[in-house]
């Protein structure tokens, strides 16, 4: 293992922030809206109160409690470790388009490598921090697409590659931001047991994000939805008996999000989908992710991958 790499990926001070479409909501924040990364096992303070208020007729609905039988410590074994160190997802799926009264359409495929790692203060919360990389490819070949003809604007797009950093508190069943998020952002976070049958468990990690209309490095940008809807599924008897041991997880994943900038469709209503599904490794899994996806990924970001 590089263990230079993994303390640099994971507690360097320079992440790139608010680039494309990555896995989490929070990719949609401008840059420089992510305060910069810190250490995932260092403490993250819960912030004091929401970003901001909803408009009216909109008003949050509470935050569903967890049954007594599902509790966070289970969601966080699930989407971890145990000993604390970092885990590895790789995930692969579809990319689908759908303008408002048009027929919603796949238009690329999506790969990626995310790296997750999760501790637990003494007041019972968990400070918890994400970077991934993912590409836009071809639907027929999987290769990385440079270029994409959109058939809803007869336009040639670019498609961009994200790497994308996330840092987060989970207590209770609430996930907020472990940094202030700017002015205007409303942001709303939960955890909830979503089944359980037979010896399937699912546990989801949702987050609801609107962005305001804002100036960016492209201009002025309108404003924008995310919608981050994430399954995760392990064995219920491994969650129940897990002591100290690791826990074989899945998840499967899911947007409804305003239009990414590249697509050249940011005035025209409606909603974009990344349905993915993605297994958790041990970091240094390094036959789990795809030859081509680790041969652009080393290309593009060396210092990214541990193994």
């Amino acid at each position: 293992m590089r263990e230079t790499a993994r303390e640099a990926r994971l507690n360097r001070r320079d992440m790139l922030a608010g680039v494309g479409a990555g896995i989490g909501a929070l990719a949609l924040l401008p840059a420089g809206a992510h305060a910069m990364a810190r250490a995932a096992t260092q403490p993250a303070a819960v912030p004091a109160g929401r970003a901001a208020r909803p408009d009216a007729g909109d008003a949050r609905p509470p935050a569903l409690p967890l049954p007594p039988d599902a509790t966070l410590d289970d969601f966080m074994f699930m989407r971890g470790s145990p000993d604390g160190e970092p885990v590895m997802w790789v995930y692969s799926g579809v990319f689908v388009v759908k303008p408002e009264g048009r027929r919603a359409r796949p238009l690329t495929r999506i790969d990626g490598v995310s790296y997750t790692q999760a501790s637990r203060g003494e007041d019972g919360a968990w400070a918890f921090s994400l970077e991934e990389v993912g590409y836009f490819c071809d639907l027929a070949t999987g290769e990385v697409l440079g270029a994409l003809h959109n058939p809803f604007t007869g336009e040639t797009v670019a498609p961009r590659p994200y790497r994308s950093p996330q840092r987060l508190v989970f207590a209770g069943n609430e996930v907020t931001p472990a940094d202030a998020l700017p002015p205007g952002i409303d942001f709303r976070g939960e955890v909830t047991r979503l089944a359980a049958i037979g010896d399937t468990l699912a546990m989801t990690e949702d987050l609801y994000v609107r962005v305001p209309p804002m100036s960016g490095p492209e201009g002025e940008r309108p404003e924008r939805i995310a919608n981050s809807l994430a399954t995760f599924i392990a064995s219920a008897a491994a969650v129940r008996d897990r002591g100290d041991a690791w826990i074989d997880c899945r998840f499967a994943y899911t947007t409804m999000n305003t239009f990414v900038p590249w697509l050249g469709m940011a005035s025209v209503p409606g909603v974009q989908n990344m349905r993915l599904i993605g297994t958790k490794f041990r970091p240094d899994a390094a036959d789990a992710i795809p030859q081509a996806l680790r041969e652009r990924i080393d290309a593009d970001h060396p210092d990214f991958l541990i193994a």
